[in-house]
């Protein structure tokens, strides 16, 4: 494609209109790709050995899941996924809440 003069400007504005869903896709699934891979245990590992088993599954994964799983909502009538990335989120955010208040308590 070769854009002359702003003409294929708006066939670009289409295209991407069109294939939102897979946008949205291919984004969600390097935001989770990016959290499977770096992730904040790395700055102190003492302290994420000292944190209980759940609470280490649920810092490392979720995040990664929460995305994989908005990914998968990008389709149409797929609302399962994504209620379930908004109750998985809101464990992840608790369970952060949660451990930043006994590392400032101790």
């Amino acid at each position: 494609m070769v854009i002359e003069k702003g003409q294929d400007i708006p066939a670009i504005g289409l295209w991407i209109s069109t294939n939102m869903r897979i946008i949205g896709v291919v984004i969600c699934l390097i935001v989770a790709g990016a959290y499977y891979f770096v992730w904040p245990g790395w700055k102190d590992p003492d302290r994420v050995r000292r944190r209980p088993v759940w609470s280490q599954v649920i810092l490392r994964w979720f995040h990664s899941l929460t995305w994989v799983l908005l990914a998968a909502a990008c389709y149409p009538g797929a609302t399962f996924p994504a209620v379930l990335a908004g109750g998985v989120y809101l464990v992840f955010i608790l369970t952060l809440v949660y451990e930043r208040k006994i590392a400032r308590l101790g």
